[in-house]
């Protein structure tokens, strides 16, 4: 009975031995002892390259500027108005009424006129 254990101990203990042997020469193999270094970048350094990379591009477009001087464009002219500041409501619409009055706008747009009117007579000499 104990031959038989010895029989069956002998095989297992090198099967095991095999496979731990090969198990190390598979992961060992491909590294070569060095130090892994690894660079993290950080957001900054990201966002930085992203924002080089568009302001390179930015610099090849070129604009032609006779469009500026063309007289079908120095002949446009501008028909935007000056709005009025006007009430635009209340500060809180779910407060009951009489509580909160209206508020007046502050500032002034300029918008375009859907329709042009008619332009001035103007006189030339």
């Amino acid at each position: 009975m104990e031959s038989q254990k010895n029989s069956l101990f002998i095989p297992v203990l090198v099967i095991l031995a095999v496979l731990i042997i090969a198990g190390y020469l598979y992961f060992s193999r491909g590294n070569t002892g060095a130090v892994l270094e690894t660079q993290v970048k950080t957001a900054d350094e990201v966002i930085g390259k992203d924002l080089l990379l568009s302001l390179l591009k930015l610099k090849t477009i070129h604009l032609d500027d006779s469009l500026f001087k063309d007289p079908v464009f120095l002949s446009l002219q501008d028909w935007t108005i000056e709005l009025v500041p006007q009430p635009v409501g209340r500060n809180n619409p779910f407060l009951p009424l009489g509580k909160n009055g209206p508020t007046v706008a502050t500032s002034t747009l300029k918008t375009p006129v859907t329709a042009a009117p008619k332009p001035a007579a103007t006189t030339k000499k």
